[in-house]
């Protein structure tokens, strides 16, 4: 068994713990008074949506390779995990964003020229963004700047280059010597039951570990367990989130332009101006 007995009971409870998690989250967001009705919908078609997505994503996973378990995993149970881990890791990083759209519809947040964020700026790890949050909160979130970089790193390979992969098994050093026998015995059998025991014999030389990760060559690729950092992910999601709402209520002040930036802003607006003029006069 790839996890110890007391690991395997913390995921258990962890388990047994996610539908109370993501009622008490869903009646907090759903019962906010927000401002317009662009951060109701984000809230309610994008935050909310997402949440539910992330909890049956965990459950479908853990019916499908069980932590538990101690046989090689079906092609269709490796395939079922494997899609509901892609749909995790999009819609967990979509979650953060949409958080972000909802801070920027419900305050005046501008960028460093004191003009309105473009849409690619829209983040909780946007400096400009960050600027505007209280201390505290702001000290929260860049305490978590490195697991949301990840949690989007993550989904951009999913999106753009490798998909998140899990292998069927792997094989020990030890064991390849007589992996590789088998292979040579079973071209040199007479029958098919011939061959088809001789493969059982060998899928017991190698294992299972419940590992994910996307490119084996790309710089930075590395494998994760993928049990509980589902629960660390959504742990970590729904901490933030409930932290967010608390911040959301707290009075807004606009962050102070210093003397240089105010000074850049000014003459970015002033080149602007003039291009126009003089376009105008052509």
């Amino acid at each position: 068994m790839f996890f110890s007995a007391q690991a395997i009971a913390e995921m258990a409870a962890a388990y047994q713990g996610l539908d109370g998690k993501e009622d008490r989250l869903l009646t907090a967001l759903l019962s906010h008074k927000f401002k317009n009705e662009t951060s109701k919908e984000f809230a309610a078609h994008g935050v909310a949506r997402r949440l539910r997505t992330l909890t049956t994503c965990i459950k479908n996973v853990f019916n499908a390779l069980p932590p538990e378990s101690e046989t090689l995993p079906t092609r269709d149970d490796l395939i079922e995990a494997t899609i509901n881990i892609q749909a995790f890791i999009l819609n967990a990083a979509g979650l953060m964003d949409n958080l972000a759209w909802i801070w920027v519809h419900e305050n005046p947040v501008k960028n460093r020229d004191g003009l309105v964020l473009k849409k690619k700026q829209i983040s909780l790890t946007n400096r400009a963004v960050r600027k505007s949050f209280s201390t505290e909160f702001k000290k929260y979130v860049n305490e978590q700047k490195k697991w949301i970089e990840n949690l989007h790193t993550f989904r951009d390979s999913l999106a753009h280059r490798i998909p998140l992969y899990i292998s069927p098994y792997q094989l020990p050093a030890d064991n390849s010597a007589a992996y590789f026998e088998f292979d040579r015995l079973k071209e040199q059998a007479a029958t098919s039951d011939e061959s088809n025991k001789l493969d059982a014999e060998q899928k017991k030389l190698v294992v299972f570990q419940p590992m994910i990760r996307h490119s084996l060559y790309e710089k930075g690729s590395y494998s994760i367990m993928f049990h509980p950092q589902l629960f660390a992910d959504f742990n970590t999601i729904e901490e933030l989130a409930n932290k967010f709402l608390v911040e959301l209520d707290a009075p807004f002040t606009t962050p102070p332009l210093s003397g240089n930036k105010l000074s850049r802003t000014l003459k970015r607006l002033i080149r602007r101006l003039a291009s126009v003029l003089n376009h105008l006069a052509r």
